[in-house]
């Protein structure tokens, strides 16, 4: 199994935080059938001239995972022209980010939610442009709509498909292309990944061939020809207050159709739950800021419905200089699971991940620390059961085992044994 990657930046853009009464605040929400398992939170100002752009060295990949880095991007080359296996040119849709994407496949549903037909991409850029340039950096940013467990034993199953992330090719010099190998792909919805492409590209023919079998909605794809050395003031912020709370769901609407592209909105709430949290314990509600302090397995346990408003001092902060600007990176250390039936160890929040294991789950010889400071850390904040969001009923044939749940619009939906007997809390009422 591929070790899980813990750690992650994440590109929050200055027009996007702006302190009040000199504090920002962040909010961290779990909209998704999911336990969070966070570590570490903090907030990296990076202060830079305004003709330039930041972005952080992240995408997902196999190992080797990217090494932690501020790429720095001044006057990117946008394609000539982007022109897919049909023939079909999406330079305009790729020119920025505007969320109008570049979409050169069918989607395929059903078992195979996620994938999409075969999708050739062949971007080609300025020679002038290229050849004397002293770094190539490929910039894409997009959509991708990730898979789970059970589409990926489907796609195991089934001799026509296959999974298979972007792989970049060049002209082999001969008419045809020479594959340079997969580049990952965007972790979440609309980031940027930077692809070093220096020692691949024919500085004489700076075409690019993106393959692959993935739903991926390319926003925007530049090519960057400068030295990557604009200079940069990085101010690390640690949270004033991180507080744990219980909200609900954020409103959800597909930004492409229906089901494509997920979007939420933080200032209006669903009027019904989407689902209950995994069965287990959770961290207590309230003041969380002595666990966010250092990478050392003592997490914020969240689950569906939770949210985290974590608070940063921005009064000593240097003044910008003329004509800079001022962004921002959020440092997060932790991970995620899902619940779905054919992830393993997917149905509760135990076993509780840590930084040494090998992979998730961990091998019968390796365990959870259980010293005294993580054993008293899971007694004193690993205290609250696991919220019923949604209402459970006997079934109408009285059976045992068979649990049903209503929704606040009456709506019932079957609920596993296993969960009913797990799940006794009602939903806190809990703000700020």
């Amino acid at each position: 199994m591929v070790p899980p990657d813990h750690d992650e930046y994440v590109l929050v853009k200055g027009e996007q935080l702006v302190p009040k009464d000199g504090v920002y605040e962040l909010h961290f929400t779990e909209e998704l059938r999911e336990v969070t398992y966070l570590d570490r939170i903090r907030l990296d100002v990076v202060d830079h001239p305004a003709d330039s752009e930041v972005f952080p060295n992240e995408r997902f990949s196999f190992p080797p995972f990217p090494v932690a880095h501020t790429h720095t991007v001044k006057e990117p080359l946008l394609p000539l022209s982007a022109v897919d296996q049909n023939g079909k040119d999406w330079r305009d849709e790729l020119a920025r980010d505007d969320k109008s994407f570049a979409i050169p496949f069918e989607s395929l549903n059903g078992p195979y939610r996620g994938l999409a037909t075969p999708t050739t991409l062949e971007l080609a850029f300025d020679p002038a442009r290229v050849q004397a340039a002293a770094q190539l950096r490929l910039f894409l940013n997009g959509w991708f709509y990730w898979t789970d467990a059970s589409v990926n034993l489907a796609v195991a199953r089934h001799p026509d498909f296959e999974f298979i992330p972007p792989l970049l090719s060049v002209p082999d010099g001969n008419g045809g292309w020479k594959e340079c190998g997969s580049i990952g792909f965007p972790a979440g919805k609309l980031k940027t990944m930077a692809v070093d492409v220096s020692a691949l590209l024919n500085r004489d023919d700076p075409r690019i061939r993106l393959f692959s079998t993935l739903r991926l909605y390319w926003d925007s794809i530049r090519l960057a020809t400068d030295a990557d050395n604009a200079p940069l003031v990085t101010t690390p912020l640690e949270p004033l207050s991180a507080h744990l709370w219980q909200r609900g769901f954020s409103r959800s609407f597909p930004l492409l159709g229906e089901h494509d592209c997920e979007w939420f909105v933080w200032d209006e709430l669903e009027p019904e739950p989407r689902w209950n949290q995994h069965p287990g314990l959770y961290t207590k509600l309230g003041e969380t800021r002595p666990l966010l302090a250092a990478i050392d397995d003592r997490f914020v346990v969240m689950g569906a419905g939770d949210a985290l408003s974590v608070r940063f001092d921005a009064r000593e902060l240097p003044p910008l200089p003329p004509g800079w600007r001022r962004d921002y990176l959020v440092f997060l250390d932790g991970w995620a699971k899902d619940r779905d039936p054919n992830t393993l160890e997917a149905l509760f929040v135990e076993p509780l991940p840590f930084h040494g294991m090998s992979a998730y789950p961990y091998r019968d010889d390796e365990r959870y620390p259980d010293d005294e400071e993580h054993r008293a850390y899971r007694r004193e904040w690993n205290t609250r059961p696991a919220t019923r969001w949604i209402e459970p009923l006997v079934s109408p044939r009285g059976g045992e085992n068979a649990v049903l749940t209503r929704t606040p619009s009456g709506r019932t939906n079957r609920l596993e044994p296993a969960e009913s007997a797990f799940l006794g809390q009602r939903p806190a009422q809990h703000g700020l």
